[in-house]
C-alpha cells in the first residue's frame, strides 16, 4: 500500500450507501485520509481489521458522514500521529463502535469513539466445521438421537427442531435433538453460537430432514 493511495477517493459522494471492503493488513501514511468524507448516506463503515495504524491513515476518513452509526475497528496500536484525527466528526449522534477486545486506549470524541455511542468488544464469528448428519434410524420404541454430533470453531454447536418453512427463534440447545415417533419427518436446524456473545442468535445454516 502506498502513501495517500486512496485518499479522498469518494470525497463528497452524498449518494454513496456502501463503501468497499478494506482488508489491508498493513497501512501507509494517509492511505485512507478523507476517503469517504461527506458521504452523508453511508450508515455503516467497512470493517477496519488492521491492528497497527499509520500516521494520518484514518484522518478525516468519515468526517461529516451524517448517517454513519456503525464502525468496527480492530486496531490494537492507535498511537500513530494523527491516525484518527477528526475521523468521526459529524457522524450520527448515536451508534455502535466495535473495538478489538481488551483495547483501552480509545479516547471519547471526534478523534476516537463518538460521545453517545455504544462500545462493544469484537467477537470472532463462530463457524460450523463439521455439519451434523442424519442417522439411519429404525423404530424401537425408544427415544433416539436424530443426528451425529457436529463441531464448531470459535463457538458451540446448537440445535433446534422446527419446520422447513419457519425458522425458530428460541429453544436452541447444545443437546442433540431426539425423537421416538416412527415415520415422523422432522426438520433439524443447526448453527454455531458465539460462546462469548450471548446476544448473538445461532445461525440457521441448512435443513436436515430425518425420518424417525
Amino acid at each position: 500500500m502506498e502513501e495517500f493511495c486512496v485518499a479522498y477517493l469518494f470525497y463528497g459522494g452524498e449518494s454513496l450507501t456502501a463503501a468497499p471492503a478494506l482488508p489491508a493488513a498493513t497501512l501507509a501514511v494517509g492511505c485512507y485520509e478523507a476517503m469517504v468524507c461527506g458521504c452523508k448516506s453511508l450508515t455503516q463503515a467497512p470493517e477496519l481489521p488492521t491492528t497497527t495504524l499509520a500516521a494520518q491513515c484514518y484522518y478525516f476518513m468519515f468526517y461529516n458522514c451524517k448517517g454513519l452509526n456503525k464502525v468496527t475497528c480492530l486496531a490494537t496500536d492507535i498511537s500513530a500521529s494523527g491516525a484518527t484525527e477528526d475521523w468521526l466528526s459529524g457522524v450520527a449522534a448515536t451508534g455502535t463502535f466495535t473495538k478489538a477486545e481488551g483495547v483501552e486506549g480509545w479516547t471519547t470524541g471526534a478523534s476516537g469513539i463518538p460521545e453517545g455511542w455504544t462500545v462493544e468488544d469484537y467477537k470472532q464469528a463462530a463457524t460450523v466445521t463439521k455439519a451434523p448428519t442424519a442417522k439411519n434410524l429404525t423404530y424401537n420404541g425408544q427415544t433416539q438421537a436424530l443426528v451425529e454430533a457436529s463441531k464448531a470453531e470459535d463457538g458451540e454447536m446448537q440445535y433446534v427442531l422446527g419446520t422447513a418453512t419457519t425458522a425458530p427463534t428460541s429453544s436452541w440447545s447444545a443437546s442433540i435433538p431426539t425423537a421416538s415417533e416412527a415415520g415422523t419427518k422432522i426438520t433439524t436446524r443447526y448453527g454455531a453460537r458465539m460462546m462469548k456473545a450471548a446476544h448473538v442468535a445461532p445461525k440457521t445454516a441448512r435443513f436436515l430432514r430425518i425420518t424417525a
